[in-house]
């Protein structure tokens, strides 16, 4: 049975003109929701956090389907994938799942679209060998599984799926729209933003990944099965990379010169998977953004409880840097993007640089 597509032929009848202009293209994806199925069954344990745990009717159904597949190839290699160590995080999940499996065509194919993303290829023993061995895995579970027919069957429930993902994000905050008012903020854009909700994804969980010629796509997959408060901080938070993420690439050696900084948050980093500095700047600079936001579509109340929430799970500089994203707000003339303000928004982080708290762990 031939497998359709679903992401690229929305996001070609987008480009065509068949469907509205909004830069927002919602759709489910058969390739996903296959990965993810495999990495249900490759969970260590079952319970919270874990892939598959969701309560969704499609997940129940496919933890029922599935289950004799458990000890199938391409779940053993998923499981032996989970415990990867490397400097970007720990094992094949979050990001390093959803964009190894986006990176490829519709199944049972699976051709290449774009190149294995670096973080599939570093939390995959950095070897793509190990990758086109799982392609050929998932495809071999795709026919055993009758996965196709999986799909047909479920297609109302993930059209029902699209339906309330796409009346969320039309909605956006206080009513702006979730394109206008990122682009707006970091002065950027994007050629479109295409959300991918799930019922198999980690509870709550989401991840950004970016394709095409120069990144100009944005590909968020995330829980579906959440409410729109959470749905909505989900989009501004994964859509959110797609800006924030790049200029610390682009300024390497002076994110390094705040490296020691890093020392005294890793503890309550490193569950989240923010196991080097880098990762966890960009986690601050974004929760600072996402705070901006709030403060302006909800007013301070909002934003000073979103702060509070954000330091007690272990983001100590944020503060500084929203302060300092204040300052960005009042000079647009001068600092036109995000990218151009880069340098200055990390000098909030001086304070903590020389204080003798961060000096200390740092030398321990």
């Amino acid at each position: 049975m031939k497998m359709i597509d679903p992401i690229w032929d929305v996001i070609a009848a987008w480009e065509e003109g068949q469907l509205p202009t909004s830069k927002l293209i919602v759709t489910t994806s058969p390739k996903v929701e296959l990965m993810l199925a495999v990495a249900m069954l490759a969970a260590p344990t079952p319970g919270p956090g874990h892939y598959g745990t969701l309560s969704h009717p499609i997940a129940r159904a496919a933890r029922a389907r599935f289950a004799s597949l458990a000890d199938h190839p391409a779940v053993i290699t998923v499981r032996r994938l989970f415990y990867v160590e490397t400097d970007l995080a720990s094992g094949f999940a979050c990001d390093a799942l959803t964009g190894f499996i986006l990176s490829r065509g519709e199944p049972p194919a699976m051709a290449a679209h774009y190149p294995y993303p670096e973080s599939a290829l570093a939390r995959a023993d950095g070897n793509a060998t190990v990758l086109d061995s799982l392609v050929d895995q998932l495809r071999d579970f795709y026919h055993l599984s009758r996965f196709a027919s999986f799909w047909e069957e479920q297609a109302q429930a993930y059209q029902a799926i699209e339906r309330r993902i796409a009346g969320y994000a039309q909605e956006g905050w206080a009513g702006e729209d979730v394109v206008a008012a990122m682009e707006g903020y970091f002065g950027e854009r994007r050629t479109a933003y295409v959300l991918v909700p799930t019922p198999m994804e980690r509870p709550a969980g989401g991840t950004m990944t970016a394709m095409g010629e120069r990144d100009n796509y944005v590909f968020a997959c995330f829980d579906g099965t959440v409410d729109k408060g959470w749905i909505l901080h989900l989009l501004y938070h994964e859509f959110g990379h797609s800006f924030v993420n790049p200029p610390a690439g682009q300024h390497g050696a002076l994110v390094q010169r705040y490296e020691a900084l890093y020392t005294p948050l890793a503890e309550a980093m490193r569950p989240w998977g923010y196991v080097t500095w880098t990762i966890a700047l960009n986690e601050h600079i974004l929760r600072a953004q996402n705070c901006r936001l709030r403060r302006r579509f909800f007013g301070d109340a909002a934003a000073e409880a979103r702060l509070s929430e954000e330091e007690a799970q272990g983001f100590r500089y944020i503060r500084a840097l929203e302060a300092k994203l204040a300052e960005y707000e009042a000079q647009r003339d001068a600092y036109p993007t995000l990218v151009s303000f880069y340098p200055i928004l990390l000098t909030a982080l001086d304070p903590f640089l020389t204080s003798s708290d961060a000096h200390g762990r740092a030398n321990t």
